[in-house]
């Protein structure tokens, strides 16, 4: 336990030394390495350690691990992003150029898109971390995921202005109300994060519109 401490320590240091696309996706190996090593030693020590010293410093650690990993996303994102601002590659996501490169270094078009997108929006990481810690839980991309598509569903209501309701009379009128369902984050659609229109709670979609009797 106390060499993984050790290694993630030294691990943090090096990131903001770290240059090279391929040395940081290196070191994402690494991260990757020690996160599920950590998490593993954390829940032998949950079952076999009657210690609760023992078993908050294996939670700690996997924690740091799972810190250290999004940090080394970030860099990778930031990383890709100069390259993306330097023209190389291209930003087309049809450049072949581009797809070469990424799988030269071991990535995918997703793997690349999730990492600038986590080195957006890195400020949210403490945040993320500390809800995790709140729940006695392990952060993870999933929890970064869903508080990156909580602050784009709080910038997009910011930016729709409320379209006035139709006075007038209509024969139909075809609607696609904003019910609160949620969308499924998956592994290949992970563009389709956030909703394009705030949605509203079912008992708003009852309420009579201004100017109408209610039915």
């Amino acid at each position: 336990m106390a060499n993984n401490l050790i290694k993630i320590d030294e691990i943090r240091n090096s990131l903001s030394k770290i240059v090279d696309i391929k040395d940081c996706r290196k070191l994402l190996s690494i991260t990757e390495g020690l996160m599920i090593a950590t998490r593993k030693e954390y829940r032998a020590t949950q079952k076999m350690s009657e210690v609760k010293e023992d078993r908050d410093r294996a939670y700690n650690t996997a924690v740091k691990a799972s810190e250290l990993r999004l940090l080394a996303k970030v860099k990778l994102g930031e990383l890709l992003e100069k390259e993306i601002k330097q023209g190389r590659p291209s930003k087309n996501p049809r450049n072949n150029s581009r797809i070469l490169m990424l799988k030269e270094i071991g990535l995918s078009w997703d793997d690349s898109h999730r990492a600038q997108r986590i080195a957006e929006y890195q400020d949210l990481i403490p945040e993320v971390v500390a809800k995790a810690v709140e729940r006695r839980d392990i952060p993870t991309r999933k929890d970064m995921d869903f508080a990156i598509r909580e602050i784009k569903e709080k910038e997009l209501k910011e930016k729709i202005q409320p379209i006035p309701f139709p006075l007038n009379k209509y024969k139909t009128i075809v609607i696609d109300p904003p019910w609160p369902v949620e969308k499924i984050l998956r592994e290949k659609r992970p563009y389709q994060d956030s909703w394009d229109y705030p949605k509203l709670p079912r008992t708003a979609g009852a309420d009579p519109a201004p100017g109408f009797p209610p039915p």
